[in-house]
């Protein structure tokens, strides 16, 4: 998830980088005014984008480091028995058929 999220926050980071290159290059008052108004609109979704995927890395690092923070052998240990314990039901459910 966290891979995910780096992933559309680079890409959406080159969108932008690509749409400022284009109002650089629509600097010339005789350019059509509405590429000039849709560049406007995309760049601003594309700031709005980048702010949300900024936010939902940060709660997800967060998420990350408060979980680092629990006692990980009471987790650890419990997780491991409930997938030893599923693991043995999908054994015995194999051999009963």
């Amino acid at each position: 998830m966290l891979n995910s999220i780096e992933f559309k926050l680079k890409l959406e980071d080159q969108f932008k980088q690509g749409r400022e290159k284009m109002a650089s290059a629509l600097a010339n008052p005789k350019d059509d005014k509405r590429e000039k108004t849709k560049l406007l609109a995309d760049q601003q979704e594309s700031n709005h984008k980048i702010k949300l995927l900024k936010q939902a890395l940060k709660k997800y690092n967060n998420l990350l480091c408060d979980e680092d923070e629990e006692d990980e052998g009471e987790y650890s240990s419990s997780f491991l028995s409930n997938r030893l314990i599923a693991r043995g039901r999908t054994k015995e459910s194999r051999t009963t058929k």
